[in-house]
């Protein structure tokens, strides 16, 4: 898996060459799609991992909302 990271949004395999990223408390993050892109900058601190929030699937066993956005996998990346 190298050269490999998930989405923090929606935990979509992603390239670390990915034309969408942020970057975010001196960390680069990735996505798959602008949707996730943006979803994460409105509130980066919700996804940026256990040490400001809650992972991926902390949140997921939580009951919290961790859908991705709508348009996310329905367009042509």
């Amino acid at each position: 898996m190298f050269g490999k990271t998930r989405d923090p949004v929606c935990a979509a395999k992603v390239s670390k060459h990915s034309r969408y990223f942020s970057i975010y408390g001196k960390r680069t993050y990735y996505f798959d799609c602008p949707a996730c892109r943006a979803t994460f900058e409105e509130k980066p601190e919700r996804f940026s991992g256990k040490g400001k929030d809650k992972s991926f699937l902390e949140r997921l066993a939580g009951g919290d909302d961790v859908r991705a956005p709508k348009s996310c996998h329905d367009m042509k990346h």
